[in-house]
């Protein structure tokens, strides 16, 4: 996946291909500024690019089969980082995901009544950190909020311009419940 790059700061992992594209640039055209990865962060950076090469290569599956051959190379990565860790943890063959693959997305107390009332899902993915702006065809934040807040530990919101009076940040963190 070749790329072309223009001036500007970056945080890019130098990949294979990455490292070609800046071999064809010459000093009359760039300068640049390479650091090797620090060794308190590194887990972080290299991470980061698995996590969004194994993201394309899943999507890229045919419709079809796509769900199985997800579970399988998923599985099949996960067995590798558990033999090729250099200490094992406890629960390793536990994180192969389990099929059909599937997602826990609430549990309730028992309820007295026949009907167990579960939590509605947010707007917004529980996984997902999203800035709701209120754009035409975003989830607009009074909205969102109603449905986050009964299921919020606690709600952490920043309010530009809504200060002191001196167009300042205005921000908050208090505990939701259902009646905030």
């Amino acid at each position: 996946m070749s790329r072309s790059l223009s001036p500007g700061l970056y945080e890019a992992l130098i990949t294979r291909d990455l490292a070609r594209v800046l071999e064809e640039l010459t000093r009359e055209q760039y300068c640049k500024e390479e650091v090797e990865l620090d060794p308190a962060d590194a887990h972080v950076a290299l991470a980061r690019h698995v996590g969004a090469v194994l993201v394309r290569v899943l999507a890229s599956f045919p419709e079809k089969e796509r769900i199985e051959e997800q579970l399988s190379l998923a599985n099949d990565v996960l067995t590798l980082l558990a033999e090729r860790a250099p200490v094992r943890s406890e629960g390793a063959p536990d994180d192969l995901v389990d099929p059909p693959p599937r997602q826990l997305r609430a549990l309730a107390t028992p309820s007295p009544t026949p009907t167990i009332q579960m939590p509605a899902s947010p707007t917004i993915p529980l996984s997902a950190m999203d800035l709701i702006v209120n754009a035409r065809g975003e989830p607009r934040v009074g909205n969102a909020l109603e449905r986050e807040i009964p299921s919020a530990e606690f709600l952490d919101c920043s309010c530009p311009g809504m200060g002191n009076g001196n167009r300042s940040n205005g921000s908050c963190r208090s505990k939701a419940t259902a009646s905030s």
